[in-house]
Parts: C-alpha cells; sequence; structure tokens
C-alpha cells in the first residue's frame, strides 16, 4: 500500500514541475516575424501615399511644358509629390494632309509653381518613303503602384510603322517609375481574317523587378493585336 501511494505521490510532483516549467520563446523566430512585420507595415505606409488624382486639362498649370499637342494625360501623388504625365504629339502636312508625325510622353513633378522632369520619351519620324503612321494605344495607359514602394508606375504604347502596304507595325510598350525606363520592343499583330506578325518582343529594363515585367507583359497580350 505505501508503494503504491509513494508512486501516485510521485507523479503528482512530475506533473507539477512539467506545469510549473517556465516557457522560453524562441528569440530568433520571434525577431524574424518582428522584421516582416514591420517591412509589411513600411510597404502599406509607402502604398497609401500613392493616390490617383483627376486629370483635368483646364487644370494642367501653364508652368507644365511639353512638346506637340497633348493627346492623353495623368496625374497621380506618391512619394515624390505631386506627379504629372502628358502623351503628346507634333502634326505636319504630307502630300497636302495632316498627319501626326512625332509623339512624346513627358513625366514631370510638380514643385511649386515649376515642375522638374523626371522621365520623357520622344519619337521622331525618321526618313520615310512611303506612308508613315504613328499613334499611341489608348488601351495600354494606365497609373498603378503594383509593387508597393509608393512610386506610380506609368504603363503607356505606341505604333510607328513606315510601309506601302499591310505590314506589322513596330511597338513599344513603357514602363515608367520615378525616373526609370522600362520597355518592350516588338512588332504588333494584324488581324486581317488571319493574323499578320508574331508579337514577339524583347525587353530592357525591369531588373530584379518581376511585377512589372509581368505587369508589361501581360498589357502587351491584351494589345499587341489590331484589327484592319
Amino acid at each position: 500500500m505505501k508503494t503504491i501511494i509513494l508512486i501516485f505521490m510521485s507523479l503528482l510532483l512530475a506533473c507539477s514541475k512539467k506545469e510549473d516549467a517556465p516557457k522560453f520563446e524562441d528569440k530568433k523566430k520571434v525577431e524574424v516575424v518582428d522584421d516582416v512585420e514591420k517591412v509589411v507595415e513600411k510597404k502599406k505606409e509607402k502604398a497609401s501615399k500613392f493616390i490617383e488624382l483627376k486629370y483635368l486639362k483646364e487644370d494642367r498649370p501653364e508652368s507644365l511644358k511639353f512638346l506637340g499637342k497633348a493627346k492623353h494625360g495623368l496625374r497621380w501623388q506618391d512619394e515624390n509629390g505631386e506627379n504629372w504625365f502628358i502623351l503628346s504629339a507634333s502634326r505636319a502636312k504630307h502630300n497636302g494632309l495632316s498627319q501626326i508625325e512625332n509623339l512624346y510622353a513627358t513625366h514631370a513633378v510638380q514643385k511649386g509653381d515649376d515642375f522638374k522632369i523626371l522621365s520623357s520619351v520622344k519619337q521622331v519620324k525618321p526618313k520615310c518613303e512611303f506612308d508613315w503612321n504613328a499613334a499611341f494605344e489608348q488601351r495600354a495607359v494606365s497609373i498603378l503602384d503594383l509593387d508597393g514602394d509608393g512610386f506610380g508606375e506609368v504603363t503607356f504604347a505606341y505604333r510607328t510603322a513606315c510601309t506601302s502596304d499591310v505590314s506589322p507595325s513596330t511597338y513599344k510598350l513603357f514602363v515608367l517609375e520615378n525616373g526609370e525606363k522600362n520597355v518592350l520592343r516588338g512588332t504588333d499583330i494584324i488581324d486581317a481574317g488571319k493574323a499578320i506578325g508574331d508579337g514577339k518582343f524583347t525587353h530592357d529594363g525591369f531588373v530584379q523587378n518581376k511585377i512589372l515585367l509581368e505587369h508589361a507583359e501581360r498589357v502587351w497580350n491584351r494589345t499587341v493585336r489590331v484589327k484592319l
């Protein structure tokens, strides 16, 4: 009987020690979790500074200078402050008809009454013995903050061609972010009952930014086809 009581008391003592044993957290694991949470919060804070604003041409300051005549515009707020983006074009007469000759894209940040140009793209008409065509692709134009770094990414594209027949045009799609230019270059696909052209492209830029490259490829695939 004494033996049974001793065994029972030993078991009670062991359980008591197990319950009272101090619980230690993995300090290293907690620090890693804290670091990840800080990074996530920092990205959320930066992303919250990106706000798309309504673009109205009548609100466009006269001190914002760009070449050609404005065709489209975007406006937003981000880490740089207030941003303006203008797509514009210049015209010239060819065989008595007025046609678009050069294309321009201008990204500027407003600093008081002045503007600082962060990025600009210019497509100038080359020597062309045939019909010259140049046009922006409206379906490609957008302003987003896909990578959540607090800087807006402008996407736009245009086609150019010097041709006398039905041939694919040169197609370029740009993603501009905080002064950096990323671009896909290739040719479009003409839908004329059967597809003319392959729509293949090469890319330049997008260094260590898979998110922007994937976005550019999606927009390319969505806009590369044109119908006659």
